[in-house]
């Protein structure tokens, strides 16, 4: 068939052009021009969106209302023959025989999309600890990463992260995110990054020997970032001062929980009351310690009278208890 000739076809003609085709109608009450090219929203593909139709508004409101199938993933882009969309139209009860449509041979949709900045997720990700850090501490986030981030569809973007309460806000932390466009979940992504945690921790001013006894003068507050130190660094007072020493430590070194200890009552070679008695009878005797220990230690006690050898809790610097 050479360009140029008509042929009838339901009281309508099909012309030929050089880049699709072109069906009109005698004395034509509704004319559509197809684009080449054209974008949509949402996850449908209107005859409105991809063409310009004009005529009688009812008429056009409901041509322009068919859908020819659903759109491609946001940023991405799905092509529609133009003989399919003519097929679909003529399928249509209300379709006038007097209508005029033009159209390409392949119509190039793309649905319309946007990207949620990093920034916009690493803001969210801050918020979450920010909520739930432990005595509102003073924090930063570092090595940020989001996993999973495609263009999603235009819209008004919220967010929810998924809860994990049991989650320690210290270190490298990982959470889940569920973005939503217009209400309707679209994207999960997984976000992830190190949570520096800035607290005053105590330290030496001077290089302190085992055994000594810590005081006001041998230690300072000093504010580190405790997200890479141990989990038991000590920051209250009352865990340091008065405690001794189990092993030396450096000028300007941090105090951890398992450097410290209570400084026992009674030492080896002391001599205390031993206690034994019940409801009805107290019995005392003089012994000599064979260890060192505190309030609640159970430590070695030779009796002086039988010279047995002994257990016994400690209960204060000159009395120890043993089971009657």
């Amino acid at each position: 068939m050479k360009k140029g000739i008509k042929i009838v076809v339901a009281a309508a003609f099909i012309l030929l052009t050089s880049y699709g085709f072109s069906v009109a109608g005698e004395d034509s009450a509704l004319s559509i021009v197809v684009k080449s090219k054209a974008s949509v929203r949402g996850d449908k593909i209107y005859l409105k969106d991809i063409a310009q139709i004009k005529g009688e508004r009812n008429i056009t409101q409901k041509i322009g209302s068919v859908c020819l199938g659903s759109s491609s993933r946001p940023g991405n882009t799905r092509s529609l023959k133009g003989e399919r969309i003519l097929t679909i139209l003529r399928s249509k009860r209300f379709w006038p025989v007097n209508a005029t449509i033009t159209s390409p041979e392949t119509v190039e949709v793309t649905r319309r999309s946007r990207i949620v900045s990093k920034e916009w997720y690493k803001d969210l990700f801050y918020r979450y600890v920010a909520d739930r850090i432990e005595d509102n501490a003073d924090f930063s986030i570092s090595n940020f990463k989001v996993t999973g981030n495609r263009p999603v569809p235009e819209g008004a973007v919220t967010q929810k992260i998924a809860d994990n309460s049991n989650k320690k806000m210290l270190g490298y932390m990982s959470v889940t995110a569920f973005v939503y466009i217009d209400n309707k979940r679209e994207q999960r992504v997984m976000l992830s990054g190190w949570v520096n945690v800035y607290k005053k921790v105590f330290c030496a001013v001077r290089t302190l020997k085992r055994n000594e006894v810590v005081t006001e003068n041998d230690v300072k507050l000093v504010r580190k970032d405790i997200s890479k130190l141990p989990l038991n660094i000590v920051s209250d007072a009352k865990a340091v001062m008065g405690q001794r020493l189990k092993h030396y430590v450096r000028s300007g070194e941090y105090l951890r929980g398992d450097m410290l200890e209570d400084v026992p009552v009674v030492n080896k070679g002391d001599h205390v009351v031993i206690v034994a008695e019940s409801v009805a009878l107290r019995v005392t005797v003089i012994g000599k310690t064979l260890e060192e220990g505190c309030p609640g230690d159970m430590i070695k006690v030779k009796n002086s009278v039988s010279k047995k050898i002994i257990s016994a809790r400690v209960i204060d610097a000159s009395t120890v208890k043993v089971q009657f």
